[in-house]
């Protein structure tokens, strides 16, 4: 035989043993032996078939996979004996014998190596590898590749549905060599997500189709990757698309390593999570606001499993069960209530889980640690899955407590009502709109109806009255219920009694029900006699003094008014009046209010006689004002003031007591005076302040000078009050001396230098410093001022001040003079405080309390001014007085009016059985000198021992240095 070459068919490149061959004599049979133990070591089927198609050589392995008989093996075999065969024995796949032998025969023909496969029925597969001889035979290998070809196509299968998972996966796949990081796999997913064709990135590194920025940060993530010390690597990013612009992304990289540990390949695996985290957050901000409102709802709410336990608690439940959730959370009510109470519950609990309906009500009591006993309303709403199993249950917990106590509290309400209803005096009826019949009344309204209300129930008021009354009746009730929910009102006259009036109100109101539509007609009557007549009262109470039944200030303006409007219109004249009772004020202080008062009725009842239809009003205290019709003459306005005098002066007996009436009056006339009511009406009391300046019991009429002088007045007051501020006070001092001629003191003197008007004395400003309050400020700044010249003086005289009634009355004038003392160093037996009457008049007790503190302190005290008032002995037996000061107006007249001498001699004795000091001042004449040393005077004061000067000009006197008057300090 010629040699041959071979190969065998082995899947995946496995390469087969290739048996040589060579030229074969038929008689060496030791080669052929070598070659057939050769033959049968191959793990390949072989034979050799001669050009007439029978067998020269096979081995085993050939007849085992064919299943061939063994005999088949004999050379010389033909190929269709050996085919038939095969056919018997069914290992061919083919049903056709004839085709099948056929198409052997060709392929055998062939003069072409050729490699084929063979199939049988039993699944396995035979590759067969065809080699022409040169002499017309062939060679035949066959290999079994069942095995091989199965896992082949388990490999294909594999690696094709792996190309699939990874073409279809809805995360993105990436696949990069690493030495140059180009693209060697793209899944759609990746190509859809970047907006770029698969056909762009194969083969490209991302700077060639990404933005360099978003190049750079890959970049930076696959070398961190290859760093890294495990080879997958897991994070978060973010990426640029065409598309859909900034998305968010979970990656993986993975390091994919080569035999030798090296790494060969990058894969990223990307999903993009952008809608998933705004889902997410969308779904968190939807549960987040579900707990808020689980949270927040005032419903009491939580939720237990099937075995009863609790797994959650809103805030409301929590503070309902007076426990914190944590310590509710995961147990049961018998972990809670005392058992009683679990027990009820838990059998609410099995009561709703076996009920075929979704929820159950149930209202109970519930005693709660947190909240106490409440009444409750539960419900249970069971949760369950596909299959009709509880899974968990809803419970709304509704505290009916308060609605309970409320509705307690309306039916106590309502019982309540009905009583007062019942009771009220008011007469009270409710009728039916439709037909107008009574459905109820009360008490008062049976009293009213002379009726039981058995008999009025039921009834139309035209079967309980006179047909005239009940159409009035019913008329009234018709336009109630017309009026659309109005309260209609009107007044009725009846008598209960002969001769005794009385004045109903009848209310009506139409009570509207659901529709909208009067229902009922509610009628409430009320006799408001009393009411009309107080109203009346308040009506002329408003309008007139309740004092003096006079009209008061508001009615003397309206009338005033009036006046005008009707002065205007005809030209005719009026006058008005201001009159003032005088010293009404002691009146009222020394015999009291309601003496005053007394006093003041008579005064007004002796007005009005006079006034003789004139209007005449009470303004206030002792203030009356009258309107008189005269004409532009002032005849019959004096005629009237004439008449007034002469009526309404004079005594009057108030409770025991004989009180003269003295009046002063301040005249001004229409038109001639003013034009207006204002002007008018100051311009007459302007008359009157001059009539009271002049000696009071006397009338003025109004003209332009007195007016200059008022302007004069208020200038005064306004520079007084500057000049306080200025310093323009000074002290000036009058000596005082006992009868020998020794000087014993000094009386301080309060002076004003006015820049203009120079010095003005006490008598011109005092007064108005009085009327505007400024008296206080000043009378502290002179008793500072005196007492601190005072302590600066080397004799040890005394300084003596007057104390103004009103700095007497104000404030706490001890405490003022304690601390004046304590600041300027004055002994308080060199200070001596002269106090007039009519500081004394009205307070009694506050009085002799301040006298008895000043006593305390040392501070001597003297009576001013005495026997001018009117009770001044009553004065001296309460107060605790140190000296008495004759008044100037007794010296005066000492020589030439007997009674003064009379008063003098009674004073000066009254004071020696007293064992008190006597002090006359004003003496200016050596005869007034002697006639009080004559009657035992014990001090004298006046021009004739010393003017009053600036304590500079008696420097040799008081023991110092002649030095400049200290001015007033500013005391704004």
């Amino acid at each position: 035989m010629g040699r041959m070459k071979h190969s065998a068919c082995a899947p995946r490149g496995r390469t087969g043993q290739t048996p040589r061959r060579g030229r074969r004599k038929s008689s060496d049979s030791a080669k052929l032996a070598v070659i057939e133990t050769a033959l049968e070591h191959l793990n390949q089927g072989f034979c050799i078939f001669d050009r007439e198609h029978k067998l020269v050589i096979c081995n085993d392995r050939y007849i085992n996979m064919y299943r061939l008989p063994a005999e088949l093996k004999r050379p010389g075999t033909p190929l269709r004996l050996i085919l038939e065969r095969r056919f018997d024995i069914g290992v061919n796949d083919s049903e056709d014998r004839e085709a099948c032998i056929r198409d052997w025969t060709q392929a055998v023909s062939a003069k072409t190596t050729t490699k084929t496969m063979v199939r049988f029925k039993d699944g396995r597969v035979l590759c067969r590898d065809h080699l022409p001889l040169s002499d017309g035979g062939f060679v035949s290998i066959f290999e079994d590749v069942t095995e091989g070809l199965r896992t082949a196509n388990d490999l294909d299968r594999m690696q094709s549905f792996l190309d699939s998972v990874i073409a279809n996966i809805p995360a993105m796949v990436v696949v990069k060599e690493v030495r140059e990081r180009r693209c060697l796999l793209v899944n759609k997913s990746a190509e859809e997500f970047l907006g770029i064709s698969r056909e762009e990135m194969i083969g490209k590194t991302v700077y060639d189709f990404l933005p360099r920025a978003d190049a750079e940060l890959i970049d930076r993530q696959d070398d961190a990757a290859l760093q890294a010390r495990d080879d997958l690597t897991i994070y978060q990013t973010t990426a640029h698309t065409r598309r859909a612009g900034l998305r968010q992304l979970n990656a993986k990289r993975v390091v994919i390593r080569d035999q030798q540990g090296l790494p060969r390949f990058l894969m990223l695996v990307a999903e993009d999570v952008t809608d998933r985290l705004e889902t997410e957050r969308a779904l968190d901000r939807t549960q987040s606001f579900l707990d808020t409102i689980i949270e927040n709802v005032p419903a009491i709410l939580f939720v237990k499993d099937v075995q009863g336990r609790y797994t959650l608690v809103n805030r409301a439940a929590e503070k309902f069960f007076g426990a914190p959730r944590d310590e509710m959370i995961g147990k049961n009510a018998g972990d809670i209530y005392v058992k009683a109470q679990a027990d009820d519950i838990a059998a609410r609990d099995a009561e709703a889980l076996q009920s075929p309906e979704a929820l159950t009500i149930n209202e109970h009591s519930l005693d709660t640690p947190g909240s106490g006993l409440r009444h409750v309303i539960s419900k249970r709403l069971v949760l369950r899955d596909p299959n009709g199993n509880p899974q968990s249950m809803l419970v709304l917990v509704e505290d009916q407590t308060e609605r309970l106590e409320r509705e307690g509290e309306l039916d106590r309400a309502r019982t309540f009502l009905d009583a007062i209803i019942e009771n009220i005096p008011m007469s009270i009826t409710v009728k039916s709109a439709a037909e107008l019949r009574y459905r109820t009344i009360n008490r008062a309204a049976e009293k009213l109806l002379g009726m039981p209300r058995d008999k009025v129930i039921g009834a139309k008021c035209f079967d309980l009255f006179p047909a005239d009354l009940a159409g009035t009746i019913h008329a009234s009730d018709r336009e109630a219920l017309r009026a659309g929910g109005e309260v209609l009102t009107h007044e009725s006259s009846a008598f209960s009694e002969p001769g005794a009036e009385r004045i109903r109100a009848v209310r009506r109101l139409a009570i509207n029900g659901a529709d909208g539509q009067p229902q009922f007609l509610l009628t409430m009557g009320e006799d408001i006699t009393e009411r009309k007549r107080a109203i009346e009262r308040i009506e002329f109470m408003a309008h007139h003094d309740p004092l003096t039944q006079l009209p008061n200030r508001a009615t003397f303006h309206e009338h005033l008014a009036r006046m005008f409007g009707e002065a205007s219109n005809s030209g005719k004249g009026f006058a008005v009046l201001c009159i003032d009772v005088d010293r009404f004020k002691e009146v009222n202080d020394v015999f009291g209010h309601a003496v005053g008062d007394e006093f003041l009725k008579a005064v007004s009842e002796r007005l009005r006689r006079a006034a003789e239809g004139a209007f005449l009003a009470r303004l206030g205290g002792d203030e009356f004002t009258l309107i008189t019709a005269c004409g532009p003459q002032p005849a019959l306005a004096e005629a009237l003031v004439e008449r007034m005098f002469e009526m309404a002066s004079g005594d009057v007996e108030i409770q025991g007591h004989q009180i003269r009436i003295g009046l002063s009056v301040g005249v001004s006339m229409y038109p001639a005076d003013a034009t207006d009511a204002s002007t008018l009406l100051s311009n007459a009391d302007t008359a009157l302040y001059r009539a009271k300046k002049e000696g009071r019991g006397t009338v003025r009429f109004y003209d332009v000078e007195m007016d200059r002088r008022t302007r004069e007045h208020h200038a005064l007051q306004h520079d007084l009050r500057l000049g306080i501020g200025r310093d323009e006070l000074v002290l000036h001092y009058q000596p005082q001396a006992r009868m020998g001629g020794e000087i014993i003191g000094f009386e301080a003197l309060i002076r004003w230098l006015h820049p203009k008007r120079g010095l003005i004395s006490p008598g011109s400003f005092i007064p108005a410093a009085e009327e505007n309050g400024l008296i206080v400020a000043i009378g502290e700044w002179t008793l500072r001022e005196a007492c601190r010249e005072a302590a600066s003086w080397g004799m040890p005289l005394q300084v003596a001040l007057n104390l103004s009634p009103v700095q007497f009355r104000h404030g706490d004038l001890p405490s003022l003079v304690h601390r004046v003392l304590l600041e300027t160093g004055l002994n308080p037996n060199r200070l001596e405080l002269e106090i007039t009457e009519s500081a004394l008049i009205g307070d009694f007790a506050r009085a002799l309390s301040i006298l008895r503190r000043l006593k305390a302190l040392g501070v001597r005290i003297a009576m001013d001014d005495f026997g001018t008032g009117y009770s001044s002995l009553s004065y001296l037996q309460s107060f605790p007085f140190d000296k008495i000061k004759i008044d100037r107006s007794f010296i005066m007249n000492l020589m030439t009016s007997p009674q003064s001498a009379t008063i003098v001699r009674a004073v000066i004795g009254l004071a020696r059985g007293l064992d008190l000091p006597v002090i006359a001042e004003g003496v200016e004449t050596q005869d007034q000198l002697a006639f009080l040393a004559r009657e035992a005077c014990d001090e004298v004061q006046g021009y004739l021992i010393g003017r009053p000067r600036p304590i500079d000009d008696y420097a040799a006197l008081v023991g110092a240095a002649p030095a400049t008057a200290q001015p007033a300090s500013s005391v704004g």
